[in-house]
């Protein structure tokens, strides 16, 4: 049966029709992200000739979200069905142990590795846009480390907590990831909640730490395209100004319409000339 609304201990907790409504709803977003993920990994292998430093970040960053997301596809279903934790399981749940312990490992790969990746692409743009480092360059001194901490991060913390038994089912949402023992520990605080404190070191800090990083490196992106607009937009209007003095200094000016006064003034001239000349040509 579904977690009573009437028990005071789990007032807190969904109803069955919540916990439907929230099994359902986070399935159909995930599809879509399995499905753009799942492009952007064979667009990369496909044009695997083409591969640079943001190419095989974007791999990396797209594997992880595949595997995050196929884990939140699952968490309803794969939680266990009988937790004595809970008095009652979740509205979907087929899952045991077992099950549990591997969406635990899912849910810490995925938290320690999809915010490092996103922090480590908004770093990427800022080396090369920003700081002008060369792709070469920041392959040979950035990217392979990173790589490797990453992957070594991810895949060690999800490892801890399999073998320290930290891998509980959630209260709350469905799924499983680190929790304490029971539902609401007692007197749990400091060294006494070692769970609590895996959590805050190996899930909270570092996900804060990488959003800190995407904050600060977009922001300075954008001062510095902002400033090389405005610069590029002075230059623009500097040039422009240069050029059409330069052209006023080099064309001649056009020539000025005759007067309706000059002209008759030289065809009565012309005419006396030619009047003069007769008579000359007429003398003795």
């Amino acid at each position: 049966s579904a977690i009573s609304e009437t028990n005071d201990d789990y007032s807190f907790m969904p109803s069955t029709t919540q916990q439907r409504v929230i099994s359902s709803i986070q399935i159909p977003p995930s599809i879509l992200s399995l499905i753009g993920s799942s492009l952007i990994i064979y667009n990369i292998r496909k044009n695997h000739k083409r591969r640079t430093p943001h190419r095989r970040i974007m791999l990396a960053l797209s594997v992880s979200n595949t595997i995050s997301t196929l884990g939140w596809i699952l968490q309803p279903f794969l939680v266990p069905a009988q937790d004595d934790a809970l008095p009652d399981p979740w509205v979907y749940a087929v899952g045991n142990d077992a099950s549990c312990v591997m969406l635990g490992a899912i849910s810490q790969f995925s938290i320690i590795s999809q915010p490092l990746y996103l922090g480590f692409l908004s770093l990427y743009f800022l080396l090369t846009v920003k700081f002008g480092v060369k792709q070469r360059d920041f392959q040979a001194k950035y990217e392979r480390w990173v790589h490797a901490f990453i992957l070594i991060f991810a895949v060690a913390t999800a490892v801890g907590g399999i073998l320290l038994g930290f891998y509980r089912p959630n209260v709350v949402s469905p799924g499983c990831w680190v929790n304490a023992p029971s539902a609401e520990p007692e007197g749990c605080s400091g060294n006494d909640c070692p769970e609590r404190i895996f959590a805050l070191v190996f899930g909270v800090i570092p996900s804060f730490a990488s959003l800190s990083v995407i904050i600060v490196s977009n922001l300075m992106l954008y001062f510095h395209v902002r400033k090389t607009v405005m610069e590029g937009q002075k230059k623009a209007v500097t040039n422009e100004k240069k050029l059409a003095d330069f052209q006023s200094s080099v064309t001649s000016p056009p020539p000025q319409p005759e007067s309706s006064t000059s002209k008759t003034l030289n065809d009565s001239s012309q005419h006396r000339d030619e009047s003069c000349g007769g008579q000359l040509i007429d003398g003795p």
